[in-house]
């Protein structure tokens, strides 16, 4: 049977986390000049993703399929412990507690609306909130999209508004 039309079990997030984020994000070596390119794909394996800088993508915030499917709220969390751990790995590089790194996020979107939303919101969002988890992006941290272009039939940067600079009003 091909892998299309094969079907697959949704797997919980705190057992995809134990069992596929952490042993990848423990692989992540030092790099002395401080600055990490980490391509990220949204989730395991829902298409052959190839970075230009790394490859293949091996680490992936979701699994191939989660229960909640369509809503963030659920996914949430997953996203907050994804980026903390992350962060958590990098500051353990630092030589001093106050050393900048420059941090690269290449995240390959694909797959349901809901993992993606709590993605981006886990990321872009600048204040604590009553009873959700919170992650203070680091300032010298960008998150780049990888969108699907049907044209090209390759992935390619795709900005977040937040990435711009703000201009004076005309």
């Amino acid at each position: 049977m091909s892998n299309r039309t094969e079907d697959f079990d949704p797997m919980g997030n705190d057992e995809w986390f134990e069992r596929h984020v952490v042993p990848h994000i423990n692989k992540i070596e030092k790099n002395n000049d401080g600055i990490y390119i980490i391509p990220i794909s949204q989730h395991w394996e829902r298409h052959p993703y190839h970075d230009d800088y790394s490859g293949k993508v091996e680490l992936a915030i979701f699994p191939k399929k989660v229960f909640t499917a369509q809503k963030w709220g659920p996914n949430f969390g997953q996203a907050v412990r994804f980026f903390k751990t992350l962060k958590a790995k990098l500051d353990s590089f630092k030589d001093k507690p106050d050393e900048l790194q420059r941090v690269d996020i290449r995240l390959y979107l694909s797959g349901a609306s809901g993992p993606r939303r709590a993605i981006l919101n886990a990321w872009e969002d600048s204040y604590p909130r009553q009873g959700l988890p919170f992650f203070k992006t680091p300032i010298t941290w960008s998150l780049i999209p990888m969108n699907f272009n049907w044209e090209t039939k390759k992935y390619e940067e795709e900005p977040l508004l937040s990435s711009y600079p703000i201009r004076d009003e005309d």
